[in-house]
């Protein structure tokens, strides 16, 4: 096959989707492909909000763009990472970075040095403020510049109706993000094995450090714990609260091969978090794929004039072009038919072009050739 001459045919209407109908609880909510970024359910999914601790799966993020390498990095606890302030006091002259009394921490001392791996554990498992600031403080050389960063790095992800204070997701009144802008960080970060690891890790032992002795982290994530809240399917993510955000959660889970996300923000109540992620993952799980035939082998046929010749070609498949999804995900595909550099005579049954399926982004997904139904002299 020579180099190629294309010829974008055509492009195929969106195939019918059928977007599942569950209720909710969350007054925002999204389940998202992982892979595809297919939208199964949404529920006022670009409407702002507050997302608590589900920030640290941004932090996470950019921490492991920019230092994925380097985990086993020594960071140091500086005093203004690690100190803490009554909630009231905050509201005065400190930055949107400082820790609150209560907040939830891995209880980090000024001075405290230990490997960014841990960090990130701490900041994922346990939920720590504490190792949200080390860790944005050791990758920027300030937790102001790590957050400049960070938004910057999400507007280059298409991430658009973010815009983070902080590094933890303790609450300030312009600290916004949307569920739809959530499982977007959410499928950039699953795309890092260690992020996989940690955010489906139960328990991982803390080991001394220069100012504390061996402990363990514990995960707050209940769809990984036994429990009425234990979901077998789930691979993580990470839980928030504070009382202007409520309760919320991304979770991921994994079936045969497919991995969702759920985002749920502002959910009234702990518990019901949880049973919101496990309705939509199992209303998902439960679908059947779909195969639809595009091009059938029998009944397409393709036509080109070659120059010179004294009939046009006439192309055919020997396999049928098929696509298969789930009710509930719109692929929209396109085709394209791409000729070869065709020389005349052409013989019945010699390979001439070929037939591209591809996503709406120009992902090719599959290819099957096209021959000669007859001779071209």
């Amino acid at each position: 096959m020579r180099s190629p001459v294309l010829f974008c045919l055509m492009a195929l209407s969106p195939l019918i989707a059928k977007p599942l109908v569950i209720d909710v609880s969350a007054k925002s909510a999204i389940l998202m492909n992982a892979d595809t970024g297919a939208i199964l359910f949404e529920k006022e999914a670009h409407q702002l909000s507050y997302p608590a601790s589900v920030t640290k799966i941004a932090t996470a993020l950019y921490a492991l763009e920019k230092k994925g390498n380097f985990l086993d990095e020594q960071a140091t606890a500086v005093h203004d990472c690690v100190v803490t302030v009554s909630a009231q006091a905050k509201l005065g002259s400190h930055p949107p970075y400082r820790l609150e009394a209560g907040s939830s921490n891995i209880g980090l001392r000024v001075g405290e040095v230990l490997p960014l791996r841990l960090l990130l554990y701490g900041l994922l498992l346990s939920s720590g403020n504490d190792a949200a600031n080390v860790i944005a403080y050791h990758v920027s050389g300030g937790v102001d510049a790590f957050i400049s960063e960070l938004n910057q790095f999400l507007y280059t992800k298409g991430i658009r109706e973010t815009l983070f204070l902080n590094p933890h997701g303790l609450h300030h009144p312009d600290h916004r993000t949307t569920a739809y802008d959530m499982a977007l960080i959410t499928k950039q970060a699953l795309k890092h094995s260690f992020f996989r690891e940690v955010v489906k890790t139960i328990r991982y032992e803390r080991p001394h450090t220069n100012k504390q002795s061996q402990g363990y982290l514990l995960q707050t994530n209940k769809l990984l714990k036994p429990g009425r809240h234990y979901y077998p399917k789930a691979i993580g993510v990470k839980t928030g609260f504070t009382s202007a955000a409520g309760y919320t959660l991304v979770a991921a889970a994994e079936h045969e091969g497919r991995t969702l996300i759920a985002a749920l923000l502002n959910c009234p109540d702990l518990n019901y978090r949880y049973r919101d992620a496990i309705k939509l993952f199992e209303a998902a799980f439960a679908e059947q794929p779909i195969v639809r035939t595009l091009f059938a082998k029998a009944d397409d046929h393709f036509a080109f004039e070659v120059k010179g010749g004294k009939s046009a070609l006439d192309a055919v498949l020997y396999e049928d072009l098929t696509a298969s999804y789930f009710p509930a995900e719109e692929p929209n595909f396109k085709t394209r038919l791409c000729w070869n550099d065709l020389k005349l005579p052409i013989m019945q049954g010699q390979e001439v072009g070929r037939l591209e399926l591809m996503t709406d982004k120009g992902a090719l997904l599959e290819t099957k050739l096209l021959y000669a139904s007859r001779n071209v002299d």
